[in-house]
């Protein structure tokens, strides 16, 4: 084994904690806007599901930060519907980001890299053509 210089043992770990700092930072921003898009999912629902008090309203309050707006159903629907497909489209990129840092951490650690770490889940047409494939003949 060789000895490393005191430089370059500074430097590994100044690597190594870069790359945990930047992995827990992308966690912790994953967290946060997935609480951010189930917010947005319970205020969809309770704009969409039927109710006495809402079906007489044509415009509805909105809070953002700390001002509040009155505007229409509609158009806040619309506007949470693009927030949402922003947060997913976000929080997919965070999490396919997060692979190659965690794979660079372990090299840098001495690690093998982590066995299917890489896998991605079936799509619904993947799936729907899987059970198409094994479903029973009758």
């Amino acid at each position: 084994m060789e000895q490393l210089s005191t430089a370059d043992l500074l430097k590994s770990v100044e690597t190594v904690e870069k790359l945990g700092d930047a992995i827990i930072a992308d966690r912790h921003s994953i967290i946060d806007m997935d609480r951010i898009r189930n917010k947005n999912r319970e205020a969809l629902g309770a704009l969409r599901r039927p109710s006495p008090l809402m079906q007489q309203e044509e415009h509805v309050w909105m809070k953002i930060g700390d001002i509040f707006f009155r505007t229409s159903k509609e158009q806040l629907i619309t506007t949470l519907d693009e927030d949402q497909k922003y947060l997913d489209a976000e929080i997919k990129k965070t999490r396919d980001g997060l692979q190659p840092k965690v794979n660079e951490l372990n090299k840098a650690l001495g690690k093998p890299e982590i066995q299917g770490f890489h896998l991605q889940p079936l799509s619904k047409d993947e799936m729907a053509a899987v059970h198409q494939m094994i479903k029973p003949r009758v």
